[in-house]
């Protein structure tokens, strides 16, 4: 009942939320960058899923720590982990579109970019120090006499939002009924 309420009410929240971000002025607001991971979070199932994970970590640690402000603590901690280590693991869980030329900055406009670097004819990462100067041209001569043949760009496009959303949601959503599953096991294990 609990996670019912908790996932309708925040449910809610977010096609009010879009609705607001609508509105002109907010256009060339920061809460229209959607790589954000604050907007990208509350403009979609995430929101929601991350509130049902929350109160399934708590049930959880609290079956299994039986002391209420220790399991709070415990609890808090661990959704603290999952909400820094989330922004990290999105841009990974869908594939990301590639561009490959000696013009840095190449991924189109509001795409994520998720990694930019110098690369060899094999691939692999060239080492930028030192190569920072003034213009283009220095940076190319530069790269070049490490090796490099090229900058290769790793980046989300805006259509890729939805598909990031819905693997971020089921990654999320398999996290808390592997909780739910773990603390129903306790919870038979304990009563007679």
């Amino acid at each position: 009942m609990a996670g019912a309420l908790l996932v309708g009410g925040v449910g809610a929240l977010v096609p009010l939320y879009l609705w607001s971000r609508a509105v002109p002025y907010m256009s060339v607001s920061p809460f229209d960058d959607w790589t954000d991971w604050l907007v990208f979070t509350a403009s979609g199932p995430v929101a929601p899923a991350l509130f049902l994970l929350a109160l399934t970590l708590g049930a959880y640690v609290g079956l299994l720590l039986r002391r209420s402000l220790v399991a709070l603590a415990v609890s808090a901690g661990a959704m603290f982990g999952v909400v820094q280590g989330l922004p990290l693991l999105i841009p990974h869980l869908w594939p990301a579109d590639r561009v490959f030329g000696w013009e840095m900055g190449a991924a189109p406009a509001r795409a994520w970019v998720v990694s930019e670097e110098a690369v060899d004819a094999q691939g692999r990462a060239v080492s930028m120090d030192g190569c920072y100067r003034e213009s283009d041209a220095l940076i190319r001569q530069c790269v070049e006499a490490k090796g490099g043949v090229g900058f290769e760009t790793v980046y989300h496009p805006v259509s890729h939002a939805v598909p990031l959303h819905l693997a971020e949601t089921a990654l999320i959503l398999a996290l808390t009924a592997a909780l739910a599953f773990a603390a129903l096991r306790l919870l038979r294990r304990r009563t007679p």
